[in-house]
């Protein structure tokens, strides 16, 4: 017997050490710290070992990392693989500030950090690190800016538009200093009319193709006035709504909402500048939900069941009842029951409390709250949720993970929590 045992633990013992770091990634293993580790050694853990180990490089630089992370080819020596060592050139331009006492020298160049940069003009500006240390880095965008506007510059570009640029009202700042898509906003006079004058940013001017706002009746600034010029839109008016408000008002502000009633006796509230633009009634439109319409007024059951504190800004007479907007619930028959879910699904699929139903369970209620023990071995990568979602006596196939021979194996949960053995991995 002693004997059987003997040859099933070196089995054991030779099938651990083929999976081994040591075996598998030589080179990794090369770098294992052999003084600051627990473990004896590299050919004593698995290549698929989350735990955290101490490695050292050829040049004596030590650090931390999990010993998968570095078999799938990350955390390399922070200090060799640096953006210092590296690239020095951008190391230079890091901020020695406003990066919270960060430095670039145990900083990897592949890093997704969003890091602050300072360059010599004195501009700053915040990006990600490997974006400055890849092919299409740019560089500082004010320098990169002004050798592009002598190319690409707005009075290159648009000159049509870089005509109608305010001589005086933009300070220092010329058609020859923007780029055609700044979002800066800046001011405008007409080539028309000069006394004509409005201020929007240059990227909409470009993209909406926009010209003079007065000329095109965005304000109503012409000598007829508004009704006058759209005697059309005037048949929507509601001047019951608009007590005191003239349309003939030639300087009636654009933007100014006002009320408008459609053919159908739909009254809503809308500025001029949409209507010129083409917007009509929204109930019509489907854009907006009339309130006895809406989800509250005719699916009055489920409305009660809307949790009365944790939808801040969301009014039930302004949606539609299909609407796909996720809303707080809280279950009439539990108050201890709150989920997320969206309207259309309540109404149209017919869903109701995930606690009372089952596909969801309560942390009290959980595997991982009834079996602490257990919930240690989750695997906590594979699967799909932690043991908290699971009721302990589950039927689901999931992922586990035996800390002390890394040991990885699929089984139900409810076998977990009626057999003897904790690990049969180990045979304990």
């Amino acid at each position: 017997m002693k004997l059987v045992k003997f040859k099933k633990d070196t089995e054991r013992w030779l099938s651990s050490y083929e999976k081994s770091l040591k075996v598998l990634f030589p080179k990794i293993a090369a770098e294992w710290h052999h003084t600051k580790n627990s473990v004896v050694g590299p050919e004593h853990i698995s290549a698929n070992s989350h735990k955290i180990v101490w490695w050292q490089c050829k040049q004596g630089h030590e650090w931390e990392a999990p010993v998968k992370q570095r078999k799938n080819g990350g955390r390399n020596c922070p200090i060799c693989n640096s953006i210092f060592t590296t690239h020095p050139d951008i190391a230079a331009q890091w901020h020695p500030k406003l990066n919270k006492g960060a430095l670039p020298y145990g900083i990897t160049y592949g890093s997704d950090v969003q890091a602050w940069w300072i360059c010599s003009c004195g501009y700053e500006w915040k990006e990600e690190i490997a974006k400055r240390t890849g092919r299409k880095d740019k560089g500082c965008p004010v320098c990169r800016n002004k050798i592009l506007n002598q190319l690409s510059s707005l009075q290159s570009k648009y000159p049509e538009i870089a005509a109608e640029w305010h001589p005086t009202l933009n300070g220092d700042l010329t058609q020859n200093d923007v780029l055609p898509n700044s979002k800066k906003t800046v001011y405008w006079m007409c080539r028309n009319n000069t006394q004509h004058v409005w201020k929007t940013s240059i990227a909409y001017r470009v993209n909406r193709k926009t010209t003079c706002i007065y000329c095109a009746g965005a304000r109503t600034y012409f000598e007829n006035g508004f009704a006058s010029r759209y005697p059309k839109l005037m048949d929507e008016w509601c001047y019951e709504q608009n007590n005191g408000i003239n349309p003939d008002d030639p300087f009636l502000k654009p933007m100014k909402k006002v009320w408008w009633r459609c053919k159908k006796n739909h009254i809503w509230d809308m500025s001029v500048w949409y209507r010129i633009r083409g917007e009509g009634c929204p109930y019509c439109a489907k854009k907006r939900v009339l309130p006895e319409e809406s989800f509250a007024a005719l699916h009055s059951k489920l409305f009660s069941e809307l949790h009365s504190k944790l939808n801040e800004g969301v009014d039930p007479w302004q949606l539609a009842p299909k609407s796909g907007k996720k809303v707080i619930w809280q279950c009439t028959k539990d108050e201890q029951h709150i989920w997320e879910m969206g309207i259309n699904r309540r109404t149209h699929h017919g869903e109701g409390c995930p606690y009372c139903s089952k596909t969801r369970v309560l942390p009290e209620e959980s595997f991982g709250n009834h079996y602490p023990h257990l919930a240690k071995q989750w695997h906590p990568t594979k699967n799909k949720r932690d043991s908290y979602g699971y009721i302990a006596n589950s039927k689901m196939v999931v992922w586990w993970f035996c800390e002390e021979c890394n040991h990885e194996w699929e089984d139900a949960i409810v076998k977990r929590t009626t057999i003897k053995k904790q690990k049969p991995c180990c045979g304990k």
